[in-house]
């Protein structure tokens, strides 16, 4: 093809593209409508929380005389003060059973702790809050279950041959074990209804306080908290705690209704014979008469909610706990939220560490190359260029050619004046005969 003929032929398609841009340009067809979106509800309305938890009983907790216990010669109140939880173990406050509906009614999870809203005022509790709150230790393990649960077992049972074939209740237990079982289910994490039952956490926190293995109970309760607004059965716990809270936050309370403790919330002696144990010669030992006329401990009155907070399992004969997952879903997405944060951090923990070694490393050898500088330009002034530095000198100007100075070869050296060249021309130029 000719170049004339591609011009043409270019020109020519640059004209039809021009052509089509100058016709008039239809209407595209209206596309279908995409389908509707499934609509977002909306939030529920404050009246519609404040229903949803207004009919839910609230726990008045429990508190500890450590007289009582050292008489008996009980060693829980030598645990309590082991792991640092004796203000909390003998709080005694009113509480306020609408407030604290109101708290969990409107309470979500906020930047490092839990966020509510009590007549207006917006209330934040976090672990550092409620350990200076409190006066509780922000450190230490935070169990959900027993790594070795044959140990554990052996540890509460105090038998070391204990049959593992047999189902443990709460009054198969000596009488001391059995009041840490109640203290940890009435004061640490309260609940309402059966307290017959021993949990996979109960498990794990009564062989901690036994051992003295250092909880974080901050961020225990605020764990529990979470459990309480994410399921519809489970009472209202921490009512002393949060009226501390809402008197830290200046809540007006003087006009609210309230509801202080009996004397049956008091660990006494009257407390073991309510859960069917006996003094007999200067040893409790569980019998199951109680006292008439009285509810015995552990038993849930009409109305209030039967479900335990922990599905309790049945003990097995392996002895560390299986890895299968919890039945309550939301409980196993904290844990695992909890576990992937608890390994971001060892990483980057790890990481920061290897960096501020590799920096401490670079600053080290920045200095020693300063100070060496330093030294070689003090020589210089002193001194001047030393050996080293000519031979320096000698090495770059081989490396360089053109910073040579050029050489003056033979042919220039014996070139004669232009004087001496020309006056040697005029005499070969002069004739013979001349004088």
């Amino acid at each position: 093809m000719g170049p004339k003929r591609a011009v043409a032929k270019r020109s020519g398609r640059v004209s039809r593209v021009q052509q089509e841009e100058r016709r008039p340009t239809e209407p595209s067809p209206v596309s279908p409508p995409r389908e509707a979106r499934a609509e977002v509800p909306p939030p529920p309305s404050p009246s519609v929380l404040l229903a949803r938890f207004a009919g839910r009983p609230v726990t008045t907790g429990r508190r500890i005389h450590s007289e009582f216990f050292n008489q008996e010669g009980f060693r829980i109140w030598e645990w309590i003060q082991r792991q640092g939880w004796e203000y909390l173990c003998s709080l005694d406050v009113v509480i306020y059973p609408g407030l604290v509906q109101e708290f969990y009614a409107f309470l979500k999870t906020g930047m490092g702790g839990l966020v509510s809203d009590v007549r207006g005022v917006r209330i934040r509790v976090s672990e550092e809050s409620l350990s200076e709150l409190l006066h509780l230790p922000c450190t230490g393990a935070i169990p959900e279950r027993s790594d070795n649960k044959m140990r554990a077992l052996q540890l509460i049972m105090e038998n070391e041959n204990f049959d593992f074939s047999q189902k443990v209740i709460a009054s198969s237990l000596s009488a001391e074990m059995r009041l840490l079982l109640n203290m940890i289910n009435r004061i640490l994490f309260p609940k309402t209804g059966r307290f017959d039952l021993i949990s996979e956490r109960d498990l794990a926190v009564m062989e901690c306080m036994i051992r003295g293995i250092p909880l974080n109970l901050p961020a225990m309760i605020l764990r529990q908290m979470r459990k309480v607004i994410s399921s519809n059965r489970v009472s209202l716990p921490y009512g002393m705690i949060l009226t501390l809270i809402f008197r830290q936050h200046g809540l007006p309370l003087e006009e609210e209704a309230f509801k202080n403790l009996q004397p049956t919330d008091t660990y006494t002696a009257r407390s073991l014979i309510r859960m069917g144990y006996e003094k007999v010669n200067g040893q409790w030992i569980h019998t199951g008469a109680g006292i008439q006329g009285e509810a015995p401990e552990g038993e849930a009155p009409e109305g209030e909610d039967e479900e335990p907070m922990d599905h309790p399992t049945a003990p097995s004969e392996a002895g560390p706990s299986s890895s299968a997952p919890p039945t309550d879903t939301d409980d196993f997405w904290s844990r695992m939220t909890e576990l992937m944060s608890a390994q971001a951090r060892t990483i980057t923990d790890g990481l920061t560490s290897r960096l501020d070694a590799r920096l401490d490393v670079m600053s080290a050898d920045i200095s020693d190359l300063r100070q060496q500088i330093g030294a070689l330009r003090r020589e210089r002034e002193t001194h001047g260029p030393s050996v080293p530095q000519a031979a320096e000198s000698e090495i770059s100007a081989q490396s360089h050619p053109a910073r040579r100075a050029p050489r003056q070869t033979q042919s220039h050296q014996a070139r004669p004046p232009l004087a001496t060249y020309a006056r040697r021309m005029r005499t070969r130029s002069q004739p013979l005969d001349s004088p």
